[in-house]
């Protein structure tokens, strides 16, 4: 990770170093690395990109999802941001809001939204690393991700998620 976001100048980047900036010997190390894991045309447009940039791929997620007695909700990738691996912000935000519908309608207290909701996160978080970590070809992290992951149903099937 230093090597990669040390720009041509030497200065080193926490997420991202901008385009053009990229050590060349750097780009080069990565695309021989991964080049044969991308499909074909994503390899092909990679590998002719001039001027590259770099931008680190991450998560997060928020430690509530809601504030001020339930007035402001935050929803989608306000709450939890995944990694890109299963393209879920479209999915997340329309099953957020059909979970808020719940508690407009009192079919569901707040607190019980919180917890739906970190539950929702925390599942699909691990779900969305193992996927990063088996087109990676990382098979320690991969178990222990899914080790992790169904450890989680496991508390969620009797109750203690």
């Amino acid at each position: 990770m230093r090597e990669i976001f040390t720009d041509r100048e030497g200065r080193l980047h926490r997420n991202t170093v901008p385009q053009g900036l990229v050590q060349p010997r750097a780009w080069s190390r990565q695309l021989e690395r991964y080049r044969m894991k991308m499909v074909l045309p994503m390899a092909e447009v990679i590998s002719k990109t001039a001027n590259p940039f770099v931008t680190k791929v991450g998560e997060v997620v928020s430690g509530a999802s809601s504030f001020y007695d339930g007035h402001l909700v935050l929803m989608g990738d306000a709450y939890t941001t995944y990694r890109t691996h299963l393209g879920m912000a479209s999915e997340q935000s329309a099953w957020h809001i059909m979970q808020m519908d719940k508690v407009w309608r009192e079919e569901g207290t707040m607190e019980e939204h919180d917890k739906t909701l970190a539950l929702y996160s925390k599942k699909f978080i691990l779900l969305n690393r193992a996927m990063g970590y088996l087109g990676l070809g990382m098979m320690g992290p991969l178990t222990k991700t899914l080790a992790a992951l169904l450890w989680l149903l496991a508390k969620e099937k009797v109750g203690r998620a």
